[in-house]
């Protein structure tokens, strides 16, 4: 393990000389390599260095007699003399290895970084490792477990803190010790580690213990150094693209970010797919080299290992979202317009159904979910799903899901509610012929309130094309009432060089029929250019159930729908503090 002061970001403030327990600039002293065969520790007659860690050296003052011999075989010219006394970097080891000129620097200008050989040997016991060796020009947002971090040339990534840099006498230690907890009865860490110790006269420091016990706990209780990147919040998803390849995090304002944490071993992988995949009873092998799973948060884990997955073991984990998203984080977010949600409100009162229609990760089922808050909560709601994602707050729920050991489908689930007597049918997602007439026997049944689905298609127009391909007739079609469109695309400002994740609504429409052809009216159309949702026409179909349902006449139906948008225009700005 090697500090490292980075020039660029440092600011000569002298905070790092002030706190240096041995009193001398440490950037004299971070010269030190910590050699494999140190020449200082040769060229001393005196026997002062003593060795405290792996390739860590410590000089005993009481034997040294400042004869300067060791500064002089330093290739780095890191050994000092003072007071007739030769001074060298030893990590604080005094301090347990806090290293006080890192903790103290305002700037973060002093790092962590690892030679190859440390991380070779890390890799090789322990199957991972966390490079901490990233030339960081500037910290974006900082957590108290992770950093959002900027290089040099401009790249973002995703930067885990928890845990410092791990020697490779240090993986070496977890590794011995994760094969003697395997073997004995106690699940207590904290006391397993200590008996391991005294048996075999290791000796750590404090804040070793401390970091130690929080890696040996989620390696036996949870899923690895991957659970560092579960916990956070912000993380949408999480990728891992193979071996000695970096793991990635989807942020929805900077897209996918590397991260420093590094999988070495195909079958450590592999390992830890079965591990997620307990809850389904199935595991991953050549034979069956494809795993669907939901992790106990709720999470979608999706895994492909060789022959399918040719460039390595392959895992995407769509995290859920624990808080769903609210209607007024909808406006928060500017998803849509505070008029366009006014209007929805109506829709989600009254007997319409709809389609929400997008491309992956637009937000389509988050949408959805916030919509739902609309509906009365007494309601009965019978949610089929492939992997659960919908996060209702509606206690008189039923949630179905498909299972592919049990030869239990979509479209099987979706028939099965018509027998359940619901309020509202949600179809997670609907993508192939079964599915889609499935979905439309429930809108021609009309025993519930409402059928609600996500579909994949890029417009209203392209979505009932879609539809009608996949067999449905044009009358049956006419059954569906309005399709809300969501997109998500990269917005790229050439004037600050920066690209951003964008995510709207841009289309509502309605679907009519016209002389027995079905068409849509476009009530809600996207400005690109004024990055707003603006109403471009009336509704008619959904307007209609509104006034019948509420008793409005026009005037009224449009006092009402202004009272909403703004009523729900100040709760958006109450929650978010203006």
């Amino acid at each position: 393990m090697l500090l490292e002061a980075q020039k660029e970001i440092c600011k000569e403030c002298k905070e790092c000389k002030a706190n240096c327990i041995k009193l001398v600039d440490p950037r004299i002293l971070l010269r030190c390599k910590h050699c494999k065969d140190p020449p200082c520790v040769k060229a001393c007659h005196r026997n002062a260095f003593v060795e405290i860690a792996e390739g860590v050296y410590a000089i005993d003052e009481t034997r040294c007699n400042g004869c300067g011999k060791c500064a002089e075989a330093c290739p780095e010219n890191a050994i000092i003399l003072r007071n007739g006394k030769a001074v060298k970097c030893d990590l604080c080891a005094e301090l347990d290895f806090k290293f006080m000129c890192m903790a103290s620097c305002p700037k973060g200008a002093i790092k962590i970084v690892q030679s190859k050989e440390s991380i070779s040997e890390v890799a090789k016991n322990l199957g991972w490792y966390i490079r901490t060796d990233y030339e960081i020009g500037k910290v974006i947002r900082e957590w108290k477990t992770h950093k959002l971090i900027e290089s040099k040339e401009g790249k973002k990534a995703f930067y885990i803190t928890k845990i410092p840099s791990i020697t490779s006498q240090e993986s070496h230690f977890l590794k011995n010790f994760l094969e003697f907890f395997k073997n004995i009865k106690s699940k207590n860490l904290s006391a397993a580690l200590e008996f391991y110790c005294r048996k075999n006269r290791v000796v750590l420091n404090n804040a070793q213990k401390e970091y130690f016990l929080e890696i040996l706990e989620c390696l036996t209780k949870s899923y690895g150094p991957l659970s560092f990147l579960l916990e956070e919040d912000i993380i949408e998803e999480i990728a891992i693209i193979g071996i000695n390849k970096p793991v990635y995090v989807y942020d929805k304002n900077h897209g996918w970010l590397e991260t420093n944490l590094y999988y070495a071993d195909e079958q450590v992988v592999k390992d830890l797919i079965n591990k997620m995949g307990r809850t389904i009873g199935r595991r991953i092998a050549l034979q069956n080299p494809q795993l669907n799973a939901m992790l106990k948060d709720g999470s979608r884990l999706n895994a492909v290992i060789q022959p399918i997955a040719i460039s390595g073991p392959s895992v995407t984990i769509r995290k859920f979202r624990s808080k769903p998203f609210m209607p007024a984080d909808l406006l928060k977010f500017n998803t849509l317009s505070a008029e366009a949600l006014a209007f929805l409100w109506f829709c989600m009162q009254t007997e319409s159904s709809l389609l929400i229609a997008g491309n992956t990760g637009s937000g389509k089922t988050t949408t959805l979910n916030a919509l739902f808050y609309f509906v009365p909560r007494q309601e009965r709601i019978i949610i089929t799903e492939e992997t659960p994602e919908i996060n209702l707050p509606h206690e008189h729920q039923v949630r179905l899901c498909t299972s592919q050991g049990l030869n239990i489908n979509m479209s099987d689930l979706i028939v099965n509610t018509l027998r359940m007597r619901p309020d509202r049918i949600i179809v997670g997602e609907i993508r192939n012929e079964e599915e889609v007439k499935a979905f439309i026997d429930t809108l021609l049944a009309g025993q519930g309130k409402g059928s609600y689905a996500t579909f994949h298609a890029l417009s209203a127009n392209e979505a009932i094309k879609r539809i009608r391909n996949l067999g449905i007739m044009e009358q049956d079609i006419n059954a569906l009432d309005l399709i809300i469109v969501q997109k998500r695309w990269t917005k790229i400002d050439l004037k600050n060089n920066q690209r951003k994740e964008i995510r709207r609504i841009v289309e509502i429409s309605e679907v009519v029929e016209n002389d027995g052809k079905v068409g849509i009216n476009k009530i809600f159309s996207y400005n690109y250019e004024k990055d707003f949702l603006e109403r471009v026409g009336d509704s008619i179909k959904v307007k209609h159930k509104v006034k019948n349902a509420f008793s409005f006449s026009e005037k009224a139906y449009r006092k009402a729908l202004l009272q909403k948008k703004k009523e729900l225009e100040q709760i958006a700005n109450k929650e978010s503090g203006k």
